[in-house]
């Protein structure tokens, strides 16, 4: 269960920043109107909400885990996540330094939910 919802609320996060980070090349936020429409946009506002929905999982994770295993695991799925959302969506490119970083994450990730159970 630990790692379902620590799964969960990485991936809801990275769902909604990457809805604002799609949002953000389509806006020129040169002032304070347009910071405002971009902010009023549904991509953005839809953004915020599932990054909130996320927040009340990490809230439930904190609650029920310690935070030395809750805190490290969500953020290497988080990161795993997002080199995924930039490679997949961004058209970032792997390198050899980041696939080794990715490789080291999931091992930690590994040892953290043995020692949760």
């Amino acid at each position: 269960m630990f790692l379902i919802l620590c799964f969960v609320y990485s991936l809801l996060a990275i769902v909604g920043v990457t809805l604002i980070k799609v949002e953000i090349l389509k806006h020129n936020l040169q002032n304070g109107p347009d910071f405002l429409r971009f902010l009023l946009t549904w991509r953005v506002v839809t953004g915020f909400l599932v990054i909130f929905l996320s927040a009340l999982i990490q809230i439930k994770l904190l609650s029920i885990w310690r935070f030395s295993h809750v805190i490290p695991a969500t953020m290497g799925i988080y990161f795993i996540l997002t080199i995924l959302v930039g490679i997949l969506i961004f058209n970032d490119k792997l390198t050899l330094i980041y696939f080794f970083g990715f490789m080291l994450i999931l091992s930690g990730i590994l040892v953290i939910s043995l020692i949760s159970k």
